[in-house]
């Protein structure tokens, strides 16, 4: 192998490892591009060699998905010598010698390309091929290679080559270096319902809903407008109605705002909510909550100015909140305390103590 090529290659190494971009990342709103097949890591570690590229040598790979979409193919090029750009052409067929369900050309100059389509819909566990070849006669084209591993790297497909004079020919003791990306799309802006107005101190309840489009399960981040929130309380089933609570201290205008992200981790735009409090009387006895449990475990202790809260999980016995009445919280919930203070440890299996807010957050 040619030093300029490694060189090349490194320095794509290095370029993809510093933006991330062969890890999966959101190329538009609303959607996120996620691997799936992935053959490239045996990357520099001195296992891939080099196939020459020319007019009349088509190369193909098989590949097997494990999602029911195809969005982009990524495939690495080496250069040997200063040779002036050429077009690669892609073609992803169901057989080798079948109909194009996608067919670009692109030109290059090295390093590696990026073939970015609209999505298709393909079928998971089924086999197809992507086929490579270029379109150039001159001499010049000579000087691109396509990288390959030196063994069989993929057992999920086999690499192919032919002349347009000759059929398919299939090695199964190597495959070209590749990683093929499915699109993930977020789920819908959530609803919310529930009052618009109510009293300070008051416990008001809403109700949350999405869809995702995949069926993916979804987490929320709701904010309640006062500096209080849940940070990605769930997972629950696409299409699962949500309650959670909130009482707010003082009177005044607030926008409740809540956004949804699947198991991918695909983000819905945020969904807005207004509410009214009106002033009224603290339901809590002498102005607190009281809180207090016998079987619990703390999960967390944030004690930050301005974001200051304990997180719990009730294990075998009930956990107890007494505003304006006790409530009784039941084991397997996990319960979030706002400006907690008291005896909060994870060393103890108890707790008791007093905060402005609470909620469930799972």
């Amino acid at each position: 192998m040619k030093k300029e090529a490694i060189i090349i290659f490194f320095m794509f190494l290095f370029v993809t490892s510093s933006f991330g971009f062969v890890q999966g990342l959101k190329v538009e709103e609303n959607s996120i591009e996620v691997i799936d097949q992935n053959n490239r890591n045996c990357i520099g570690c001195n296992c891939e060699e080099t196939i020459m590229l020319f007019e009349g040598f088509y190369i193909a790979q098989s590949f097997t998905p494990t999602h029911n979409v195809l969005s982009k193919i990524l495939f690495f090029i080496s250069r040997t010598g200063n040779p002036p750009p050429i077009k690669i052409i892609l073609n992803i067929r169901e057989t080798l010698d079948g109909e194009n369900l996608v067919s670009m050309q692109k030109e290059t100059n090295g390093t590696y390309m990026i073939f970015d389509f609209e999505d298709i819909k393909i079928i998971s566990g089924n086999l197809y091929y992507m086929i490579i070849t270029i379109d150039d006669m001159s001499t010049s084209a000579y000087g691109y290679g396509l990288y390959k591993t030196i063994y069989d790297s993929y057992g999920r497909g086999s690499f192919f080559t032919k002349l347009t004079t000759t059929k398919w020919v299939e090695n199964t003791q190597t495959d070209m270096l590749f990683v093929t990306y499915w699109k993930d799309y977020s789920p819908s802006l959530p609803t919310i319902e529930g009052p618009n107005n109510g009293v300070a101190n008051d416990r008001c309840y809403y109700t949350f809903s999405t869809t995702d489009p995949e069926g993916d399960d979804i987490e929320y981040f709701i904010e309640w407008g006062d500096g209080k929130m849940f940070k990605w309380t769930g997972p629950y089933e696409s299409g699962e109605k949500v309650i959670k609570s909130h009482s707010w201290t003082y009177e005044g205008n607030y926008t409740i705002r809540v956004k949804a992200k699947d198991t991918y981790g695909a983000e819905s735009d945020w969904a807005l909510f207004e509410v009214s409090m009106s002033k009224g009387k603290s339901n809590t006895p002498f102005g607190f909550i009281f809180v207090f449990g016998f079987d619990v475990d703390v999960k967390i202790i944030q004690l930050e100015p301005g974001d200051d809260y304990v997180d719990l999980e009730v294990l075998s016995k009930p956990f107890y909140i007494w505003e304006n009445e006790i409530q009784t919280r039941n084991p397997g919930e996990f319960i979030r305390l706002y400006n907690a203070k008291g005896l909060f440890s994870p060393s103890l299996s108890f707790c008791f103590g007093i905060c402005d807010d609470w909620g469930i957050i799972g």
